[in-house]
Formats: structure tokens, sequence, C-alpha cells
């Protein structure tokens, strides 16, 4: 697999930081998985097949700030490796909660010589609610904007979930259950290209099920099945319909 000692490293990395960063900051709420997925897509356009995804975040127990990391390893060497780091600043307001970060898209093996992108920072913005919290306890909606500074591209994406919590013989379980409907236009797709900027727009939709299992407030497993498409020219890039599935095992504290 190419890179493995780089994803290994940054496996290390994510999970040893998480256990000195809960140690120091006992106010503060933390989570690592460990996920196999047999695909990975980004607002509808595959980005790998099979990967390993390590995840590791931190957030304040009520508002204020969080930070995380996301690592995607493909098994196969015709797709690039993927790291985001993302911070932000969340708050609750009349039921609503807001959202403000900023996310860092890094691709260490990406050709830029060949227009491949090397990186993108993006801006984001979001708010979510609760439905109906007293008839429908666990559904809500949201709504996010988004921006990449680099490659110019504006997202606006609204999204419903809903939580379901029940027992498994004697461990706390939810089934839970998202959809979400975006759509994103960029100015400067491939901006490492010697060329005319690329402009593209597309729309895309996905919807995921998934089962969590806690076996204890430490270790909890999670499974399930994603589906994602997108329309639109996409500058050439994979956009037919995929399903796939997905399973993991994580940390909290």
């Amino acid at each position: 697999m190419k890179t493995a000692k780089f994803a290994l490293s940054l496996i290390i990395i994510a999970l040893a930081s998480a256990t000195l960063s809960a140690q120091q900051a006992a106010q503060w709420t933390g989570s690592a998985e460990i996920r196999y997925a047999g695909k990975h897509l980004f607002r509808g356009v595959q980005q790998s097949r099979q990967a390993l995804q390590v995840s590791a975040g931190y957030e304040s127990a009520g508002n204020g700030f969080r930070i995380g990391g996301w690592l995607n390893q493909p098994f196969h060497d015709d797709y690039n490796n993927e790291l985001d780091l993302t911070a932000g600043y969340r708050h609750s307001l009349w039921g609503v909660q807001f959202d403000a970060g900023l996310t860092a898209y890094l691709y260490p093996e990406a050709d830029t010589d060949a227009g491949e992108t090397g990186s993108s920072c993006e801006l984001s913005l979001g708010a979510s609610r609760e439905v109906l919290p007293k008839a429908v306890p666990g559904w809500t909606v949201a709504g996010r904007i988004d921006y990449d500074m680099r490659l110019e591209t504006r997202t606006f994406e609204a999204a419903t979930a809903y939580s379901l919590p029940f027992h498994l013989d004697r461990y706390q379980a939810t089934a839970d259950f998202s959809m979400h409907l975006g759509v994103s236009h960029s100015d400067n797709l491939l901006p490492d290209l010697d060329a005319p900027n690329v402009k593209d727009q597309w729309t895309y939709f996905g919807a995921v099920a998934s089962v969590t299992v806690r076996f204890s407030k430490l270790l909890s497993a999670t499974g399930g099945l994603q589906y994602g498409r997108a329309h639109g020219h996409l500058a050439g890039r994979d956009a037919t319909d995929k399903l796939w599935g997905f399973i993991g095992t994580g940390l909290s504290w």
C-alpha cells in the first residue's frame, strides 16, 4: 500500500495526542475512531475506493471551540490519501446551534505538476436545530455555507438527521439516519493546472443509515451503509451513483 508508513504515523499521532489533550483539558470532551469504508465520496464525487479512515477530535462541553483531524488512506495506489484538519466555534442561541469553522484539505501524494490539487482551505458557517424536541426527539435539520478560498468554490447544503435510541441486550445503542442535498459552484477547480481557470457546477445528494452500539462510556462500534451521487459536468470526475458500507470502532471520553 502506498505511504502505509505515513498513514500509520498519523494514526499513532492522532491517538496519542487525543489521550494527552484529554488529560490536560478535562472540561473538553474527545473522540477518536478507526473505520473501514468501501468508498470515500466528497460532495457526491468519488475520492477513493476501499480505504482506512482515522479521525480524532475535541470540543468544549458546552459552547466553545472544537478541533479535529481526519485521514483517508486508500488501499489502492490509483487514489491519493487525504488529511483534513479543522477548527471552529459552536454557540447555542434560541434553540439553534451555530457553528463557524475553518478546514484545511491536504493531499500529501498529489502530483501538482499534473494538475492535481495539493491543498485547499475552506471557511464554513452552519446552523442546526431540533425540529420537534418533545414530539419527535432526536430529529434535527441543518444548513451550511462553505467557501473554499483556493478553489474559489461556494457550496450550499441542507441536511436532516434522526437518531433513535434502543437497547441491544444490555448495551445502549442508536439507529441513525441522515440525508443531505447540496450545490457547489467553483471558479478555479484545478488551481495547480498551468491553464485558464477551470469552472464547474454540480449538485449532489447523499444518505446514511447506521447502527452504533456502546459497550461502555469509552468504547463503541459502528456499522452502516452510505449512498451518494452527483449531477453535473464535474470536469470529468467520477460522479456515478455509489452505494457502500462501513464499519468501525470508536473511543469517547
